[in-house]
């Protein structure tokens, strides 16, 4: 129920599919090693997505040049669903550009952005993943959405 979100959370940190399946494992297994510390099971979400965030932090200090895989690379291409393919390839690299702005930002910027916009985690959940007060979530996530529309607007 939760690896899948754990998952496209570390990819979008990471920007590298295989790292992100091993990230995933640890998470998992940072989990089961912690299970007996959960005080309350409503909150496993976001006590998860705090391990998710920690061990992404870790794996972006011990590797700073991440790989540069592509998160298109596993992208099976323009499939067949009635869209033209024109708005296809516009929205393909709509979403290039987005990602690219993504994994340029910081990283605890960039972990803001997907836990609210990607995770749809709400305000509270997210100060419990970023140890910090709802306010402060408010704040660190409108100064990210304004940097990462500068890095957007700078691309094109």
């Amino acid at each position: 129920m939760y690896r899948k979100p754990v998952f496209n959370l570390l990819l979008r940190m990471s920007g590298n599919y295989d790292r992100a399946l091993d990230l995933t494992q640890d998470v998992f297994v940072n989990a089961l090693r912690g299970w007996r510390s959960v005080r309350d099971p409503s909150r496993i979400r976001a006590w998860l997505f705090r391990i998710a965030r920690n061990v992404a932090l870790r794996n972006i200090h011990e590797e700073r040049r991440l790989p540069t895989e592509s998160l298109e690379g596993r992208d099976p291409g323009l499939r067949s669903n009635g869209v033209n393919p024109e708005e296809q390839i516009l929205q393909q690299e709509r979403e290039r550009l987005v990602e690219e702005a993504l994994r340029s930002l910081p990283p605890d910027v960039r972990l803001t952005v997907l836990l609210r916009d990607k995770e749809g985690l709400d305000y509270r959940e997210m100060a419990q993943v970023l140890g910090c007060r709802e306010g402060t979530v408010a704040s660190r996530l409108n100064r990210a959405r304004l940097l990462l529309g500068k890095k957007i607007a700078r691309m094109r």
